[in-house]
């Protein structure tokens, strides 16, 4: 989406931004790309304030009416505390697009909403992505995809790395017959209860019933930011990033490939605003929550057990909830 096709279709729109105040940083950076208006509403009414101060932002102390009385504004969310569903179902009456770092925790909180955020930034989303998954019927038989998506803690929690990853395996492959998770590192914490608890870095081996299977690492605090597809298959290996993609064949010889200027994390989330708000943009469906999320439980659940889980069996037992 070029800067002249956002400032026809995003003009006249105001930010209200969602957030805790880690999120300074990420906020300024997004304020400087984006060139839009913002205002700012916090969970803890003081931390918003020192955002507004620090920032040169008007604080929104009513989340919720500021949303009813507007008709311009994009809705960011960026804390990991969601709003509640009244201040969504307003948004989404006032036909305001709703943009999220978190996804949603469970199936019953998808079953249960009548309003929910657009999950960003979606590795499927990205433009090279796209591009790259056009070759894939080329590149033929997939027998290893391995997936490593990490960033830092202010770019959503490990549930959100989670989903991304768990949505790209999903597009990519057959389903899933089950997820053996493991988070070494974890130590005295607590056992995660909820995908909201997972923190840190989780790696998980994905087995299919046909002849291919699926490694993932993800973490929530690294110190930057990286999302990198490995497929491996009998004509090569294709490598997928955030802004480039190359397809090398048995021999070594490059087949295919794209390129485009290194992304940072700001950037990365500034574009799929930018995309959300352009009405020419090519959008892929919604994540298929229900499959997305039994990926992920059945990798929290494996990590409590110590053995491999099934997603299907997962969603037989939830349907039936």
């Amino acid at each position: 989406m070029t800067r002249e096709a956002f400032e026809s279709s995003g003009r006249g729109r105001r930010l209200l931004i969602w957030a805790d105040e880690p999120h300074e940083h990420l906020i300024a950076g997004l304020l400087t790309r984006l060139q839009m208006p913002a205002v700012i509403a916090s969970p803890r009414e003081s931390e918003a304030a020192r955002l507004a101060e620090s920032l040169g932002l008007a604080q929104v102390a009513d989340l919720r009416r500021t949303v009813i009385e507007s008709d311009q504004d994009v809705l960011l969310l960026l804390s990991r505390q969601p709003v509640v569903s009244e201040t969504l179902e307003a948004a989404r009456g006032r036909a305001i697009p709703m943009l999220s770092l978190r996804p949603p925790m469970s199936l019953p909180e998808v079953e249960a909403a009548t309003a929910l955020p657009d999950f960003i930034p979606r590795f499927i989303d990205s433009p090279v992505v796209r591009s790259a998954l056009d070759v894939l019927t080329e590149f033929g038989p997939r027998e290893f995809v391995h997936l490593m998506f990490r960033g830092p803690s202010t770019f959503g929690p490990l549930a959100a790395r989670l989903a991304d990853a768990m949505e790209t395996i999903d597009h990519l492959l057959e389903p899933c017959e089950q997820v053996d998770a493991t988070q070494p590192a974890r130590g005295g914490k607590r056992p995660p209860q909820t995908l909201a608890d997972l923190d840190g870095v989780l790696t998980a081996i994905v087995r299919f019933d046909g002849p291919m299977a699926a490694g993932l690492t993800v973490s929530d605090d690294a110190p930057d930011w990286s999302r990198e597809v490995i497929i491996l298959g009998p004509r090569g290996v294709l490598r997928i990033t955030d802004n480039s993609y190359a397809w090398l064949d048995e021999t070594g010889r490059v087949v295919d490939q794209s390129n485009r200027p290194s992304l940072q994390a700001v950037d990365v989330l500034a574009r799929a605003i930018l995309a959300h708000l352009d009405p020419a943009s090519v959008k892929p469906p919604p994540p298929a929550w229900e499959r997305v999320l039994s990926l992920c439980e059945a990798a929290r659940l494996s990590v409590l057990t110590g053995q491999g889980e099934s997603p299907h069996k997962l969603r037989l037992i939830l349907s039936q909830v």
